[in-house]
């Protein structure tokens, strides 16, 4: 297990009310060792695409891909 920082992209038919459903998860993600989460013990780039993308689907039906960045040449698109 190692820690460093990531960054995430979500393309959406509707972004205005984007911010608030991604504020939530930024409040659950954000400084925390993403093993402890729940369905994220194995937290690769993928993995934590896809976690994303389930988590704005619960809320949301227009979410059309999650990119989710380790480096600039390190980095994942789920669609």
């Amino acid at each position: 297990m190692h820690g460093h920082s990531c960054s995430v992209e979500v393309a959406a038919d509707d972004t205005t009310t984007l911010t608030s459903n991604l504020q939530s998860l930024y409040d659950i993600l954000d400084h925390q060792c993403l093993n402890n989460i729940e369905g994220l013990q194995n937290p690769t780039s993928e993995k934590l695409s896809i976690w994303i993308w389930n988590h704005l689907a619960e809320s949301r039906d227009d979410v059309t891909a999650v990119l989710v960045a380790e480096t600039c040449t390190a980095r994942c698109i789920y669609r």
